[in-house]
């Protein structure tokens, strides 16, 4: 009896082990007719009433469109997934997949991320202009072959991420209430920054303040600080128009710095068509981006003349130049950050005297 009963599971086994062997090959060849579908979650750091967001969501529209279906991503709003500064750390051990950040969220992982944000002073260009993106584009794409991007890219690599790609988003400029025409006119005021730019305000004579960007609305209707260095779209987004009276050109920069990366792993499961694709798309939505937050500059400055009285003021070159003097001390902390931010910095040297910007 024994002897039938492991004949009997042998009889079953096999016809188990055969049933499903065919359904596994009816699956690979169900799977081979339709495709791998590649499912992503993109965690983004800025809001959804963000143009930043729009981008994101345009990303991944074009994306799904662009590889018929086999790319398909999704993007979430902060908090979400994650917190802003937890989003790196996610993306890099594969919990989430991709991220649409600002290389200054994640500067303490990968250093050189700090200079990909954008060091004052460095790319130039007037108010509204495209001049300082267009700059922007050239020395990270194309200035030496690529050379800046692909120093980014080893820093992200090293941390089990790609670098996608980054772009140019608003310009970053001082926001007062007192009326600044010349350098000077800043000292001993107190001005609303963060990070590297509390260095510069400081190597122009003034008192920097760090304070949240939600906070700053308060603490300039109340006085507590005389201005602040900021995007301009904020005047909307944090409704600054009711409380400076005035912009101080030029920008301190012309465009501030925005990027999408991916978990490495993930991004490397691709198939390589299919990432160039992704690649350029993300090129595109930049070039968009970019061009829809000049427009945004354009009709936030002018709609706060209009309506609050705001004007610009312009410093002369002589006071550009002193202001960009008092940033190359800012320009060598980065640098002094990690060896890859040495290398990044003698680089957009290199290119700013290629450009006639520094002598």
């Amino acid at each position: 009896m024994f002897r039938n009963w492991k004949m009997w599971q042998v009889a079953i086994f096999s016809q188990l082990f055969f049933l499903s062997w065919c359904f596994h090959g009816s699956a690979l060849a169900l799977q081979e007719s339709k495709g791998n579908v590649f499912t992503w979650r993109l965690q983004s750091v800025f809001p959804s009433s963000s143009l930043g967001y729009s981008l994101a969501t345009k990303f991944c529209d074009t994306v799904k469109m662009r590889t018929n279906g086999e790319v398909q991503i999704t993007v979430f709003p902060p908090g979400a997934l994650a917190k802003p500064l937890e989003t790196f750390d996610l993306v890099a051990v594969g919990a989430v997949e991709m991220a649409f950040s600002a290389g200054a969220y994640h500067a303490r992982k990968i250093p050189v991320a700090l200079a990909e944000s954008g060091l004052p002073m460095t790319f130039s260009g007037e108010l509204f202009s495209a001049e300082g993106p267009r700059q922007a584009y050239e020395f990270l794409y194309e200035f030496k072959g690529g050379q800046a991007m692909k120093i980014l890219r080893e820093g992200y690599t090293e941390r089990k991420t790609h670098l996608l790609a980054t772009g140019a988003s608003s310009a970053y400029v001082f926001m007062t209430r007192f009326p600044a025409e010349k350098l000077d006119d800043f000292r001993g005021k107190k001005i609303r920054c963060a990070g590297l730019y509390c260095s510069l305000i400081q190597n122009i004579g003034a008192s920097p303040v760090t304070l949240p960007g939600a906070e700053q609305y308060m603490a300039l209707q109340r006085g507590t600080v005389d201005g602040t260095a900021y995007v301009c779209y904020t005047l909307d987004t944090y409704n600054l128009k009711e409380v400076v009276k005035y912009i101080v050109t030029p920008p301190i920069l012309p465009c501030i710095f925005v990027d999408f990366y991916v978990n490495l792993e993930t991004w490397t499961q691709l198939p390589e068509k299919t990432r160039k694709i992704v690649n350029d798309v993300a090129l595109e939505c930049f070039q968009w981006f970019t061009d829809a937050s000049l427009r945004a500059d354009v009709e936030t400055v002018k709609g706060a003349q209009e309506k609050y009285g705001l004007a610009i003021t312009k410093l002369s070159k002589e006071d550009v130049t002193r202001l960009r003097q008092a940033a190359i001390p800012v320009w060598e902390v980065a640098a002094k950050k990690s060896k890859r931010s040495a290398e990044f910095l003698e680089l957009l040297k290199e290119f700013m005297k290629y450009k006639g910007i520094l002598e």
